[in-house]
């Protein structure tokens, strides 16, 4: 079991460094998008999803990119 959930953490560490480099890669299309179609708020799309990252940076502090 002990083997088990290492390997899960693990799977757990890496899918935590795609999806904060996805989400990156999100913000800086909709920051692109938004500076070029909505000039009236360029902060409303960007706040959540900085967010996440944060949320999963106390979790994995040697992940957070």
């Amino acid at each position: 079991l002990k083997d088990k959930l290492k390997d899960a953490d693990e799977m757990i560490q890496q899918l935590t460094i795609q999806n904060n480099k996805l989400i990156k890669q999100i913000n800086q299309l909709k920051n692109g998008e938004t500076h070029e179609t909505n000039n009236e708020t360029p902060n409303s799309n960007p706040d959540p999803l900085p967010d996440a990252i944060h949320l999963d940076d106390p979790k994995h502090p040697s992940t957070g990119e």
